[in-house]
């Protein structure tokens, strides 16, 4: 291995913060040393102390005008009351239509500078950037313009179809805007890397741009997390858990009326069965849940971090991958995939047959999954599951999956790196 490189990584979403991208961005940091690379974070100061075991450095930097803050405020007893999903709506439509391409756009300014301060002390060799939000794209975009380092932009969501952007209505001069900016980032930046090949597909469309371009870089799981994993513990109850964020969007009521109606068959299922939705869970679908079900057959809990939803997936159970509908789901994927598909445990996914993450099922977990689209599929799946439970047949430890190993995909990662930069160098060089 040659000289150390530095990379000068960009995000807003850091330890201790929680969720799939801060895993994503976190791991990758964690491995890029054993490749060559030695990264520094530029992240948002936070008002707790930073984690005591931090895979790198971090810059913090803080942010005066945060329209994000304002904005989730709630609003004083004395106010006019405009509550609930209606508040929410109407928040949400001001912060993506007068604040672009994000709320986060006042954290631009502070972390250029700081950034550039950093550039100055350290002078690294690349820049890379992971969005959303996507004003991080913007700060080393700027930055790349001002030093002429060369810039990997990464993709957990695409841009202009994130689905959590286009809940509610947006300008056409608000989405011509974000169109401009993310052509722009696309192109300006020297490498652009995603985290499923469908956003691969659709930013080759807008770019014309190929796969040399454009790299896959999933999210994977942490495989030392998982080493020495023990075998599976038996469970007195017949469990069909998910784990993780349930989005309304594009969900398929009817799912949840398979399972309902799969427990109502039969009296006797109700008293062996729990659906348990351990994370974030919108009101309407509780109350959905609630009113389909035998109280003493749900149980819904709070998020629990990384570590603690590995714990309880080391607990017999089904497991439940909820894949929504809708042309901009099918640019996501529920990053909990590939931790469902290391647990060992059966995985019940359902949703849309040709969505990518089925594809990714059936081809790396094909003997412990059942893919169902339609209702009866899923009635039928349960009482297979139900049947093998009882009959003390379900899966009984863990299953490596090291095409998706965090590890190996920072490989994959560091050789888009090392592609970036031989080619700077040969441009040097002529």
């Amino acid at each position: 291995m040659g000289r150390v490189k530095r990379v000068l990584v960009i995000t807003y979403y850091w330890p201790p913060v929680v969720g799939a991208g801060v895993q994503r961005v976190a791991g990758f940091c964690r491995h890029l040393p054993e490749f060559g690379y030695a990264p520094t974070v530029l992240a948002p100061e936070i008002a707790v102390p930073e984690p005591a075991e931090a895979p790198c450095p971090v810059v913090r930097v803080g942010n005066r005008f945060d329209p994000a803050s304002w904005l989730a405020r709630k609003p004083s007893k004395a106010a006019p009351s405009v509550t609930g999903d209606a508040r929410s709506g109407l928040l949400e439509m001001v912060r993506l239509n007068l604040f672009i391409p994000d709320s986060r756009i006042g954290w631009r300014g502070p972390a250029v500078r700081a950034a550039a301060a950093q550039i100055e002390r350290e002078r690294p060799d690349l820049l890379f950037s992971s969005a959303p939000p996507y004003t991080v794209h913007l700060i080393a975009r700027d930055l790349k313009r001002r030093f002429g380092i060369p810039w990997v932009a990464d993709f957990r969501d695409p841009w202009l179809e994130c689905h959590a952007y286009n809940r509610v209505w947006r300008s056409p001069p608000a989405i011509a805007l974000n169109r401009a900016m993310e052509l722009d980032v696309l192109r300006t930046a020297d490498r652009v890397t995603c985290a499923i090949e469908s956003q691969q597909a659709l930013f080759a469309g807008k770019t014309g741009f190929g796969r040399d371009r454009i790299v896959t870089v999933h999210n994977g799981y942490e495989g030392g997390a998982w080493s020495g994993a023990a075998a599976i513990e038996p469970s007195p109850r017949f469990v069909l858990a998910h784990y993780g964020t349930v989005y309304t969007d594009g969900l398929d009521d009817s799912v949840l009326e398979a399972i309902a109606r799969w427990v109502n068959e039969d009296p006797a299922r109700a008293a062996s069965f729990t659906l348990r939705m351990v994370g974030t869970v919108p009101t309407p679908v509780r109350e959905r849940l609630r009113a389909l079900l035998p109280p003493e057959s749900l149980e819904i809990s709070d998020p629990v971090p990384a570590a603690e939803v590995r714990r309880m997936l080391g607990t017999q159970q089904a497991l439940l991958l909820l894949v929504n509908g809708g042309d901009l789901h099918r640019y996501s994927h529920p990053s909990k995939v590939f931790d469902y598909m290391v647990s060992g445990n059966p995985i019940l996914a359902a949703g849309p047959r040709d969505h990518e993450v089925m594809g990714i099922v059936t081809r790396h977990a094909a003997d412990r999954s059942t893919v169902a689209a339609r209702p009866d599929e899923i009635v039928a799946a349960l009482t297979a599951l139900h049947d093998a439970w009882r009959a003390g047949r379900l899966p009984d430890r863990p299953r490596p999956c090291p095409e998706f190993e965090r590890r190996t995909l920072t490989r994959r990662l560091a050789d888009v790196f090392d592609a970036v930069l031989a080619r700077r160098a040969t441009s040097n060089s002529s």
